[in-house]
């Protein structure tokens, strides 16, 4: 998996500083939560002016998800999974 430096940079995630990816880690985490809470915000205005009943539906689908305990970047997003996984590793080879 590569990773994109905030430059353009690539970089094969095997290969980043392990600062490096805890703080790619913490990046995601923050920017996640930031996109999630504004994914909910436009789902919630999308609701006010859909009609019909299969899409109305849709969208409080995604909400409840999006809203749940159960929203897990991890599970979301492979490049986030890629990252943790490689620290992982790397503890526990130490």
């Amino acid at each position: 998996m590569i990773w994109t430096t905030k430059s353009g940079e690539k970089i094969d995630i095997r290969h980043m500083s392990t600062s490096h990816l805890k703080n790619a880690i913490a990046m995601l985490e923050r920017k996640s939560e930031a996109f999630r809470n504004e994914a909910i915000s436009s789902g919630h205005i999308m609701l006010g002016i859909l009609q019909g009943e299969m899409a109305i539906d849709s969208v409080e689908r995604e909400l409840d998800w999006l809203e749940g305990d159960d929203f897990d970047l991890y599970d979301h997003d492979k490049t986030f999974r890629a990252l943790v996984d490689e620290e992982e590793r790397r503890e526990r080879e130490q």
